[in-house]
């Protein structure tokens, strides 16, 4: 508390003054301090011993007019790169980096063919329900599902043999911002099957929706993306005994080259691996061998094709420059798709179409032997 013996107000300003005085003081040592770390920062520089700088010989206003004009100098240029790099991020944010789905103003459908019995298929089609778009499946007994479509507000169901169907959805959407051409990917008959098993199952895999598609494609409007799946891994591993994936994935590429003649086309074919839901392969089963997890081997590549097919011109320009303007649009989706495109993919693939090293292994010394045995030995040439 304070005193009695002065006055309310000359205690407040005993108290401001030396509050001031203080505060002078260290405003002082703080401006001796900067000038001194010049001096030091001048004399690296120059390399060269500068005098003391004495108080009486210098004007102590001058070294702060030098960092304000220094600081003039350079905080456009800081200001300058803050911007761009805020700008650099903000573009990579919204015209290149995907969401997680599309934003609940934005609308886009998209029409798939394809059995909703196999797995591979029907889990494609919840993974773009989930990701926001307007999904229209083109499937055999889509009757069967029609009746559960109240359920479900962005999945449509479509008869690949009804007129109507396809009228009202040429009615209902706009634009189709891409179409996904699915096969059977998941259950294959093995071995030799009779020619009427064979049609039939060829018939109900592709041909059916093959012909759906062709009565889709000219009532196209503009350049529209069509995405084929090609169960193809059976095909480059020669593995005969599964006949129906081998023609299946023979007349997939047959399309891939006729749909590229369409010009209100964007045509890009995936071709297969082994793909996982949960813990179990889905496809290639024969093989007994782990797959890629299908979320991260297949849905999201998938939904960057669309997307990057789809986007911001400056997306679209990224994926032309990636598929060298639409000469390089095949792509390898899940375990070995890749893989088995090299040039000896089949010497590493055992009699039991598994992934066999020790088998690649016994190859090359059974190799190395033969070579040895026909070279000459050094007694036979002592003998000579």
């Amino acid at each position: 508390m304070w005193s009695g013996s002065k006055d309310i107000v000359d205690q407040l300003f005993d108290t401001g003054y030396w509050v001031i005085s203080k505060s002078a003081a260290l405003g002082d040592e703080i401006k001796s301090h900067i000038e001194k770390s010049i001096e030091s920062i001048t004399e690296k520089i120059s390399n060269k011993k500068a005098p003391p700088i004495q108080k009486s010989n210098i004007n102590k206003h001058e070294v702060y007019k030098r960092l304000r004009i220094g600081f003039q100098d350079h905080w456009k240029l800081g200001l300058g790169i803050s911007a761009t790099s805020l700008c650099i991020y903000l573009g990579y944010q919204t015209c290149f980096k995907l969401p997680p789905h599309l934003p609940e103003a934005e609308s886009k459908a998209v029409l798939i063919f394809g059995d909703m019995n196999d797995p591979v298929i029907r889990n494609q089609v919840m993974d773009l329900y989930r990701r926001r778009f307007t999904v229209y499946i083109c499937t055999e007994n889509a009757d069967v599902y029609k009746k559960h479509e109240e359920d479900q507000d962005f999945v449509y169901y479509i008869d690949p043999t009804c007129e109507k169907d396809f009228e009202a959805l040429l009615f209902e959407v706009p634009r189709l911002i891409s179409i996904l051409f699915m096969p059977r990917l998941s259950y294959h008959p093995s071995g030799l099957i009779s020619c009427d098993s064979l049609e039939s199952e060829i018939h109900s895999s592709i041909f059916v929706y093959y012909q759906a598609l062709l009565s889709v494609i000219p009532h196209l409007k503009g350049k529209t993306q069509l995405i084929l799946f090609n169960p193809s891994l059976t095909s480059e591993l020669n593995l005969v005994h599964h006949s129906t994936e081998i023609i299946t994935s023979g007349i997939i590429n047959s399309l891939f080259k006729v749909f590229k003649r369409y010009r209100n086309l964007n045509v890009f074919m995936i071709k297969l691996g082994i793909l996982q839901i949960g813990s179990q392969p889905s496809n290639y089963k024969f093989l007994k061998m782990p797959g890629s997890d299908i979320h991260e081997a297949l849905h999201y590549p998938v939904y960057k094709m669309i997307m990057c097919a789809n986007g911001y011109k400056l997306r679209q320009m990224l994926s032309s420059l990636t598929t060298l303007n639409g000469w390089n649009n095949i792509y390898h989706c899940g375990r070995f798709s890749y893989l088995v495109s090299w040039p000896f993919a089949s010497l590493i693939i055992n009699h039991h179409t598994c992934f066999s090293f020790e088998h690649f292994r016994k190859r090359l010394v059974k190799a190395y032997n033969s070579i040895i045995s026909i070279l000459p030995t050094s007694s036979s040439k002592t003998s000579k």
